[in-house]
């Protein structure tokens, strides 16, 4: 066996055994499962944002029932809130109309259908976003907003192509924590001097 094989197996066994740990902890307790994996390129944990009581989230949302429509529209307004979005950022991230993410945020109005489209890239959305710092997630929507900032727009155009290719948003993710820091220290200062 030549060391490829043997890495991704050992990818793969690694990714197994932090699944079951994590599936014999949180099943039952009403606690959340993360799906969690280490990718042999990168070298690094990747995991989604927003954990499920199924340790297959991809799963759990390309299932249509009821309950899994009302975890979709939970999802997608947890993500939406951890991150700062105006309904029009998020709309054109998700490529829907503002209307539309109205009704999937409306937790009191069970969905009748989610389109598989809706789902995989909710889901890819949420896969490409969890290396950003919990810390600063907040300031995500405001760091897009700018500009001036090229990373930002950079990031905001791999988020609104037809297809997000969740890889070159992890590349990414490095240069936005940056970013993110800097403005998120840039904030602080403004409180502390009283301008915001």
């Amino acid at each position: 066996m030549n060391n490829e094989s043997q890495n991704l197996l050992m990818g793969s066994t690694t990714t197994l055994n932090v699944g079951l740990v994590l599936s014999a902890l949180f099943l039952g307790t009403g606690g959340s499962a993360a799906s969690i994996s280490i990718n042999p390129d990168r070298g690094v944990y990747s995991q989604a944002i927003i954990a499920n009581n199924s340790s297959d989230l991809a799963k759990v949302l390309n299932d249509d029932t009821s309950g899994n429509r009302r975890e979709f529209q939970k999802l997608s307004l947890q993500i939406f809130e951890t991150f700062g979005f105006s309904i029009k950022q998020y709309s054109e991230i998700m490529q829907v109309t503002r209307a539309t993410i109205y009704k999937w945020h409306n937790l009191n109005a069970p969905l009748k259908k989610v389109q598989s489209k809706n789902r995989d890239r909710l889901n890819t959305l949420n896969d490409s976003l969890f290396g950003i710092k919990e810390s600063r997630r907040k300031y995500f929507a405001n760091w897009l907003r700018n500009p001036l900032d090229e990373n930002a727009n950079l990031v905001f155009s791999l988020l609104t192509n037809k297809k997000i290719h969740s890889d070159s948003v992890i590349e990414q993710i490095k240069n936005v924590n940056i970013g993110l820091h800097s403005l998120k220290t840039s904030n602080e200062l403004d409180k502390l001097l009283g301008l915001s």
